[in-house]
């Protein structure tokens, strides 16, 4: 991508009958024994995921449901996607008939700011699913993908599996747990070599999964800021 065409796929915009299927066959339903990880609980535990992402040399990819970027979370992406070689991949969720939060809204505002940028746009991999099951879809048989997880993922060598959205409140206020597993033993490099695929996998344009296109989103999110008045 290396212009700022609005657009630009993030990912079919048609439900996918597979979906499920394509999930489970990069470990999805899974259950990883005898992985060695850390665990944190407290209200720091997100500046330990920020610390990481700071540290990051080549990669960060975050899957998270809910957005909303501080000064200090902001001006961490700012440096990463402009200042750096590191690729940022980020997986998130938006409603088409639900109201999103003022804050989730202003960050994928900044997003797309990023993707509309023809000097960064290819430093940032965005996916923004469709995360409205509606009846009508459950009844053609089609399947919708629900993200929920909060996962980072740094430099293909550190998972956190946190509670934390990638918020202001989920990193530098809330009481979270955070649980940190970094390479080195055969369970935590399978484990993390699947988070990886994973990624790879949701942030595909080959994948037919429910989510906007980069043109959808932005019109959605004029939509409901001129229903709110803002």
């Amino acid at each position: 991508m290396g212009d700022n065409s609005k657009t630009e796929r993030v990912a079919t915009n048609q439900p996918h009958p597979k979906g499920t299927a394509m999930l489970n066959s990069v470990g999805l339903g899974t259950e990883y024994k005898n992985v060695t990880a850390n665990v944190f609980i407290g209200y720091s535990a997100g500046d330990k995921i920020l610390d990481e992402i700071r540290q990051a040399n080549e990669s960060v990819r975050i899957c998270t449901p809910n957005l909303g970027f501080s000064a200090k979370i902001t001006e961490l992406l700012d440096n990463k996607i402009r200042n750096t070689g590191v690729k940022v991949g980020i997986v998130t969720v938006c409603s088409e008939k639900e109201k999103n939060s003022k804050e989730h809204r202003a960050a994928l505002r900044k997003l797309l700011e990023y993707k509309g940028d023809s000097a960064v746009c290819d430093k940032l991999d965005l996916l923004v699913y469709k995360s409205r099951v509606y009846q009508e879809e459950k009844n053609s048989g089609s399947e919708y993908l629900q993200a929920h997880a909060k996962i980072y993922l740094i430099d293909n060598a550190v998972l956190y599996i946190p509670s934390a959205n990638f918020t202001a409140s989920g990193m530098e206020f809330n009481l979270e747990t955070c649980t940190r597993i970094e390479k080195g033993s055969d369970a935590n490099n399978k484990l993390i070599e699947r988070m990886s695929a994973l990624f790879d996998s949701l942030v595909s344009i080959e994948n037919d999964l429910p989510a906007f296109t980069l043109e959808e989103l932005e019109s959605l999110l004029d939509k409901v800021d001129e229903s709110n008045g803002e």
